[in-house]
Parts: C-alpha cells; structure tokens; sequence
C-alpha cells in the first residue's frame, strides 16, 4: 500500500507537465514559480527518507531503494537553490539584502531551537529514553535527537559567510572579492567540520559546493 502511494504522488508530480521541443528552452526556467514545484517535489522525497528510517518495514522496499539511490542528492538542489537565490537577492536589493542575512540566521536558530523541543516532547511522549547530554550538544549543532542538525548548521554558515563575504562591497562590479571570500570561508568550514565537528562525515560538507555552484550560476552564467 506505501509503495502504491509512493507512486501515486509521483504520477501526481508529472500532471500538466510540460516539455519543451528539442530546439527550445525555457526562458525563466529558475524563476520562483517555476522551481517551486521541483522544491516540492523534493521536500516530500526528504520526508520519505526520513520516515523510512523510523520505519521499517518491507513492504517499502521498492521506495526505499528508490530513495536511498538519490541519497544526499535530495539536499543538493536545496543548497543549489539557496546559493543561487542568495546572489539573485544581493544583486536586486544590494546592500539591505545582506543586511538582512543575520536576522535569517538567527530566524533559522530560533526555528531550529523549536525542532528540537518538539523531538524532545515527542521523545517524553513516547517514553524513549535519551541523554540529556545529547540535547544539550543538539542546541549547538553537535548532536542530534532525530533532526538533521548537520544540515542546519550548514545553512546558517552560510548565511553568515555569505553576509562577511559581501557586507562592505558597495559596487557591484567588485562582488567577484566577495565570491572569492565566499568560497575561501566555504573551504576553512568544510575543512573544519570534515576533520573536527562531524569526523570523517562526508555528508556533512560535500553539499556545500551545490551552495557555491548556485552562486557562480547566478554571477557568470545566468
């Protein structure tokens, strides 16, 4: 029955698709409404991944090969998405949208912090036993109670490189510094977190160039 839901959503995936003839392309292919749906698409095969790992059972067997095939590549287009969407932003708005990237860090702390209190609530619900200890080095991205803390902690350095990459360029003829520091910041972090804060996770860090290919998307191609 799972597997045939599983199907049943991606056959409600490709409804009024469209396609493009061979000599023939979308213009606005990575405008917002377009990608929308692909981000759709994709959230739900996250949420897939994660369930199957809450449950096992065989009769998902035929989507959870599936899924486990895509493996990190469901979070690549959402770090792809987000580097792109950053530049996009910074080159339309400038100087406040940088400002701003701070106070959406602290957003996606805050909401982060949320995630955590639920897990732990649902874990007293539940009568699952679990250390405190674990909780605590949760709220610094170091451990995890179920939630994806790596991918977190990802997305709100990036945030944050992002926002000293570009905060003092006020021209935007020199944003090329700012992608050079940018992608130095980049590296010192993945260097950082491979060897120290998630040891020899390669997950934790291979993501982080779809990050600065959106980036260089945006700057030198699009």
């Amino acid at each position: 029955m799972k597997n045939l839901i599983f199907f049943l959503f991606c056959l409600l995936s490709i409804i009024n698709i469209k396609i493009k003839g061979s000599n023939s392309y979308y213009k606005d292919y990575m405008a917002l409404e377009n990608t929308s749906p692909i981000k759709g698409i994709f959230v739900w095969l996250i949420i897939m991944s994660h369930y199957k790992n809450y449950y096992k059972s065989k009769s998902l067997y035929i989507c959870n090969q599936i899924i486990s095939c895509l493996g990190q590549k469901m979070v690549s287009l959402f770090l792809f998405y987000s580097g792109y969407g950053i530049f996009e932003s910074i080159k339309r708005k400038g100087i406040n949208y940088v400002n701003s990237l701070p106070k959406k860090s602290l957003i996606l702390f805050i909401k982060f912090q949320l995630i955590l209190l639920i897990f732990l609530l649902n874990n007293k619900l539940l009568g699952i036993k679990f250390n405190y200890k674990i909780y605590i080095l949760s709220i610094i991205f170091k451990g995890s109670l179920g939630n994806s803390n790596w991918f977190s902690f990802t997305i709100i350095s990036l945030y944050l490189y992002s926002f000293i990459s570009f905060r003092f360029i006020k021209n935007e003829k020199y944003n090329f510094i700012g992608i050079i520091f940018i992608t130095i910041l980049s590296y010192f972090h993945t260097y950082f977190t491979f060897n120290y804060f998630y040891p020899k996770k390669i997950y934790s860090v291979d993501n982080i160039l779809c990050f600065l290919i959106g980036i260089y998307y945006s700057i030198f191609i699009k």
